[in-house]
C-alpha cells in the first residue's frame, strides 16, 4: 500500500470525524458559502464563462486572434491562437483561463507545453469579481475595484513575459482548427461546460467553508484558504496590498480546481502553486507602490486602523500554505518516484 494512499485515507477520516463532531459549526460555514455563491459567484462567473467559452470555441475566436494574437505573441512568446484563453481569461477570471485553454489544447491549437506555460499566468480575479463583487460591493468603491484587478492582471503578465524570454527564439506555425463551431452550437456546448465548471466551484466553496469555520483559524488566514468566505466573511476591510495578494494567490480551494483541469494536459500542482506564489508577492509590491504613491485612495479603507492584519500575521498564514504546499509537492514527487521504479 502506497504511503501516499495511507496519509489521503487518514486526513478524509479525520476531516469526517471533525465535520460529524461538529456538526452547528460545520453547517454554519455551508449555510455561509451558499449565500455568497448565490448572491457573488453565479451572477458574476456564470454569463461570463458562457460567453468566453462560446467565443473560444467557435469560429468567433478567429476574431481574437487576428487583432490580439500578434500582441500576445511578441510579449510571451506564445502561438497567436493563446490569444483567446489569455485575453479572455484576464477578463472572465478564475477559473475562465483554465476552462478556455483546456478547450483550446483539446482542439489542437496549442501544444502541452504552450498549455503549461499559459496557466501559470492566466489565473486572475476577473472584471465582474474584483469590480462588481470586490469593488462595488465589498469596498464600496468601482474606482478601487479596477485599480485591484489592473494591479493582478499586470502582475500575471509581468510573470508570463519573464518566462517568454526563455522562448522567445522558439518558432510557432499556425494550426488551422477545423472544430471551431458555428455559434449557435458553441452556445449549446458552452451552457453545458460553464454550469458544469460553476457547480464544481460552488461545492469547492461550500466544502471549504463547511471545514474552515470548525477551526479557529484567525479571519486573516482564510483567504489562502478559500478567497470569497475569505474576503466577505473578514468583517472589516482588508488593506489593498494584501487584497491584492490574497486575489493573485487565489486560494488553495481555487487551484485545486484548476489543478482538476489542468491534469487534462499534465500540470502538476507544484507548478501550479509556485506560479500563485511569484504573481501573488508581485502584486502585493505592486499594490504597496500604488498606496505609497496615492495615499488619499487608502483613507477609502475607513475603520480599518485596527483591523489591518500584521505583515508577520500573514507572513505566518502563508508560511502555513507553503507547508501544505511543500507536503503535496512532496508527496507528489514521492509517487512520481515509485512509479519509475
Amino acid at each position: 500500500m502506497k504511503s501516499k494512499s495511507v496519509i489521503e485515507t487518514i486526513i478524509l477520516c479525520v476531516l469526517a470525524f471533525l465535520v460529524i463532531f461538529n456538526s452547528e459549526k460545520s453547517k454554519a460555514g455551508a449555510i455561509n458559502a451558499i449565500g455568497l455563491c448565490r448572491d457573488i459567484i453565479i451572477p458574476s462567473l456564470l454569463p461570463i464563462i458562457i460567453i468566453s467559452n462560446s467565443i473560444t470555441i467557435s469560429k468567433c475566436s478567429l476574431v481574437i486572434e487576428k487583432l490580439f494574437g500578434s500582441l500576445i505573441s511578441k510579449i510571451f512568446h506564445l502561438p497567436k491562437s493563446a490569444a483567446t484563453p489569455i485575453i479572455l481569461g484576464a477578463i472572465g477570471g478564475y477559473p475562465t483561463g483554465a476552462i478556455l485553454t483546456k478547450e483550446l489544447f483539446e482542439s489542437g491549437c496549442i501544444e502541452q507545453e504552450d498549455a503549461k506555460r499559459i496557466m501559470r499566468f492566466n489565473i486572475n480575479p476577473g472584471i465582474a469579481f474584483t469590480i462588481t463583487a470586490i469593488g462595488s460591493v465589498y469596498l464600496k468603491s468601482i474606482k478601487l475595484g479596477f485599480i485591484i484587478y489592473l494591479i493582478c492582471t499586470i502582475s500575471s503578465f509581468i510573470a508570463g513575459a519573464a518566462e517568454g524570454i526563455f522562448y522567445k527564439n522558439k518558432k510557432y506555425y499556425y494550426k488551422a482548427d477545423t472544430q471551431r463551431l458555428d455559434l449557435s452550437y458553441a452556445v449549446v456546448r458552452s451552457v453545458e461546460v460553464a454550469t458544469k465548471s460553476i457547480l464544481i466551484m460552488c461545492v469547492y466553496i461550500i466544502l471549504f467553508s463547511a471545514i474552515l469555520n470548525i477551526f479557529d483559524i484567525k479571519k486573516e488566514y482564510i483567504p489562502l484558504f478559500e478567497i470569497t468566505s475569505g474576503i466577505f466573511g473578514y468583517g472589516k476591510a482588508i488593506p489593498l496590498e494584501y487584497l491584492c495578494f490574497f486575489l493573485s494567490f487565489s486560494g488553495i480551494c481555487i487551484h485545486l480546481q484548476i489543478n482538476a483541469i489542468t491534469r487534462a494536459f499534465d500540470m502538476k500542482y507544484y507548478d501550479l502553486f509556485l506560479s500563485r506564489v511569484i504573481a501573488a508577492s508581485i502584486s502585493y509590491f505592486l499594490g504597496k507602490i500604488y498606496t505609497l504613491l496615492c495615499p488619499q485612495e487608502a483613507e477609502v479603507f475607513s475603520n480599518i486602523s485596527n483591523a489591518i492584519p500584521k505583515a508577520s500575521s500573514v507572513n505566518y498564514g502563508l508560511s502555513l500554505v507553503l507547508l501544505f504546499g511543500c507536503i503535496i509537492i512532496i508527496l507528489d514527487l514521492k509517487n512520481k518516484k515509485s512509479k519509475l521504479i
